[in-house]
């Protein structure tokens, strides 16, 4: 049997303009800072540069984040689809076979608004608890982005999890 399909949606209401979410959101430092404490991760150098450039430039590149304290990386292509607007990120690893994440920023009268969309299937057993996992991990990564700019109050890490179809 093949793995379940999973979409997750997730998204915060910043009063904030979309120019502040976009450069927090594509900041290196302050992705990472938003896994922890529950996962780490590094970019060298190199990568932060190729980062950067990627997202003035509107353009895409490959990343191989590394995640300790397990041991292994996590390649990823990133491609920049509207500047300042929306970027995705994909992989396949050992824990997921399939991730596609979508980071959009829409504009609003008196902010914006910041979504995380993605879609993966586990490499790992126990899909429901993985899913479960991922959601609560993002709603996290909500949380302490709040932190860095002003929020509606109750719209920060406003989460939707379901089954999607099967993978092929």
């Amino acid at each position: 049997m093949n793995a379940p399909r999973w979409r997750l949606r997730v998204w915060t209401r910043f009063i904030a303009g979309p120019e502040e979410v976009w450069s927090l959101k594509t900041d290196p430092d302050a992705l990472a800072a938003e896994f922890r404490p529950f996962g780490y991760f590094s970019f060298s150098d190199a990568e932060r540069s190729t980062m950067q450039a990627a997202f003035e430039g509107a353009s895409s590149c490959s990343l191989r984040l590394r995640v300790p304290p397990f041991g292994f990386e996590w390649p990823m292509n990133m491609d920049v689809i509207e500047k300042e607007r929306v970027y995705r990120d994909r992989s396949s690893n050992r824990l997921f076979k399939e991730w596609s994440h979508y980071h959009r920023i829409e504009p609003s009268s008196d902010g914006a608004l910041y979504v995380d969309e993605v879609v993966f299937v586990s490499a790992l057993p126990k899909h429901q608890w993985i899913a479960n996992l991922t959601k609560h991990l993002f709603i996290h990564r909500h949380k302490k982005a709040a932190r860095h700019l002003p929020t509606e109050f109750g719209t920060v890490g406003v989460a939707m999890l379901r089954l999607d179809e099967p993978s092929p």
